[in-house]
């Protein structure tokens, strides 16, 4: 039989009602102590330890609400439930003012024994209640001495994006950006480089930013080369509004600021290593791969040998692959990986990518599908090299971190003037403070620390997107999968040579 209580104090001085009430709780009370006295109560101290007290309130020695002060003195944390009769029931709404949790009227009927009943769940609830009201608060507290004492920033903002919260290390980033605005995007002024472009950026996101996604960017001071800040933003909560004669559904916000510095440092020290490495590693490479083909031409076709030197071939190529990544990465940084635009049919580039993959998927019975709003025929300026390279790394990561029998779909169409490509995959998908932080060099989940990788991809795909002119936006919740949306201009800001070459890092 289960209880809910293990003990109870019963003081009833009347025995025939101490009867009918012993008989009651004896269904889901384990052990009933009676006593016809609150000083025969009171000398049980010591001896039990009740967890509930059930109690008349009229007695020869002590009545009315003086019985609930002495009982909770002694078991300052036991609850009360107060007895009583008809004409005495002011007593015990004086009792329950005092900390006594019920009270039950003495009407020995048929339904004694479900009030009591109700009583009992009432007071247990409440007190399973208060538990973990106490929890939560002593957990909330821990959070907050712990955010409080963070050296990353954190903030959370209202609908509007009014500041309603910020740590000491928001502070002191806000102290350094100069802005005097009570909104977020009024926190930065000129002494933070490409600062307007930054406000219109973080304003724009309480219109668009759906709730559970989560928009980063870097943040650098005029003047200061050493230092670098990442921005990142996660939408929590929506509040319809009427501006402009429509509905928008800005979010409130919460807004982590870390000190990236230290990262950056290792990043330089990284990409110095790798670069005296990946040359050295390319021609050897290079030599195996080319004799594997000439070796392929004078064995017979079939073989296990020609096996043998397909799968040499296949692995030096993707150890050649491996390292053009790295490659492209310190040019990239370097500023010195020149992109070409020019006109190329939409269509046509995006099947192209997707039929690259349509093999891997297969095999992992994965559902590859493409689907474009009305661009038969569609022309786009960007470097087909390029956005072949952002295609092929973003759907590379979809087809390698959905699960068999999952779905990724490439959609394109044209909205506001710009081009709009969508990877979704229905992979597991990310929480904000990873999204955070993937389109750094050399990045990569703990948890996908067992899947190959370099960690390069998609700090290659931002920067060729961000050279173009163009954003990449995250949308991402954990496990419901992931979307990157390319958002192209329609005139990339090319040099007079028609080239991107210098590359924005932001």
């Amino acid at each position: 039989m289960t209880h809910i209580f293990n003990c109870v104090l019963l003081v009833e001085g009347d025995q025939s009602h101490a009867d009918v009430v012993t008989k009651a709780l004896s269904s889901f009370c384990k052990e009933i102590v009676h006593r016809t006295s609150l000083q025969g109560a009171l000398s049980c101290l010591g001896k039990i330890s009740p967890d509930l007290i059930v109690t008349e309130v009229q007695f020869s020695d002590t009545k009315g609400v003086e019985v609930i002060k002495n009982l909770s003195q002694v078991w300052p944390f036991v609850p009360i439930i107060v007895l009583t009769s008809s004409p005495h029931i002011q007593d015990a709404i004086a009792g329950l003012k005092i900390g006594a949790r019920d009270f039950i009227v003495k009407a020995f009927d048929s339904n004694f024994h479900e009030v009591l009943v109700l009583s009992l769940a009432r007071v247990r609830n409440t007190l399973k209640l208060e538990a973990e009201k106490l929890k939560l608060q002593a957990d909330m507290e821990v959070l907050r001495i712990a955010i409080e004492n963070s050296t990353d920033g954190l903030a959370v903002t209202d609908s509007g994006g009014l500041l309603v919260y910020s740590n000491w290390a928001f502070e002191a980033f806000r102290l350094g950006c100069g802005g005097k605005g009570a909104q977020l995007w009024e926190i930065f002024s000129d002494q933070v480089e490409k600062w307007e472009e930054l406000r219109n950026a973080v304003r724009q996101k309480y219109d668009n930013l759906p709730v559970g996604a989560a928009w980063h960017t870097e943040i650098r001071f005029r003047g200061d080369k050493d230092h670098a800040f990442d921005l990142s933003l996660s939408a929590i909560r929506a509040a319809p509004k009427i501006a402009d004669g429509a509905i928008k559904i800005p979010s409130e916000c919460v807004v982590w600021i870390r000190n990236i510095t230290e990262n950056k440092r290792r990043e330089k020290f990284q990409r110095d290593m790798l670069s005296t490495t990946t040359h050295d590693l390319k021609n050897p490479l290079s030599a195996i791969l080319m004799s594997a083909d000439l070796a392929g031409d004078i064995v017979k076709e079939g073989s296990k040998a020609a096996d043998l030197l397909v799968r040499i071939g296949s692995s030096a190529q993707s150890a050649i692959n491996m390292i053009d990544e790295f490659l492209s990465a310190r040019r990239l940084q370097e500023g010195s990986f020149i992109l070409r635009p020019a006109e190329n049919d939409v269509c046509e580039v995006l099947q192209e990518a997707v039929k690259n993959f349509e093999p891997v998927a297969l095999a992992r019975q994965i559902s590859l599908t493409l689907q474009t709003e009305k661009l038969d025929g569609q022309k786009w300026i960007f470097d087909r090299t390029g956005f072949q390279r952002v295609l092929g790394n973003l759907l590379s990561n979809a087809v390698k971190f959905t699960p068999r029998e999952g779905s990724v779909v490439v959609e394109a169409k044209i909205s506001g003037g710009a081009l709009h490509v969508a990877v979704t995959d229905s992979g597991a998908g990310m929480a904000p403070y990873e999204v955070s932080a993937i389109f750094e060099r050399f990045t990569r989940l703990d948890r996908h620390a067992d899947i190959p990788g370099t960690g390069l991809g998609l700090f290659v795909v931002k920067n060729i997107v961000t050279a173009h002119g163009g954003t990449v936006e995250v949308t991402s919740r954990v496990g419901h999968g992931t979307t990157f949306e390319i958002i192209l201009p329609s005139h990339p800001p090319t040099n007079q040579r028609g080239e991107l070459i210098s590359l924005e890092f932001a």
